[in-house]
């Protein structure tokens, strides 16, 4: 595994190309995002961060909850993981910014 360096407290995880949905494999997706959704079937209460929207359709096709990056920006905005532009999540004005 010298190819692949990991995080520390990062898990790596393989997809067993043996293994994918034979209806998987009949879609007009990319290895990546059939590799993806294989992962995220095999896995339990998945939820799979994907934006192509083909491929969300077929995700949501085999019983998957899907979300795009957009999704998770305005989720960590509303829960106040991030902030809005030139100001802090507690509401006051970040050094610099202009509210």
């Amino acid at each position: 595994m010298d190819f692949l360096r990991v995080h520390q407290g990062w898990q790596a995880v393989y997809v067993d190309h043996q293994g994918i949905s034979k209806d998987l494999l009949k879609e007009k997706l990319d290895w990546g995002e059939i590799e993806s959704i294989q992962l995220a079937m095999d896995m339990k209460d998945a939820v799979l961060l994907i934006d192509d929207e083909e491929a969300r359709e077929v995700a949501r096709k085999q019983g998957l909850r899907t979300k795009g990056t957009v999704g998770v920006l305005v989720e960590a905005f509303q829960k106040r993981f991030i902030e809005q532009y030139g100001r802090r999540a507690s509401g006051r004005p970040s050094k610099g910014g202009q509210v």
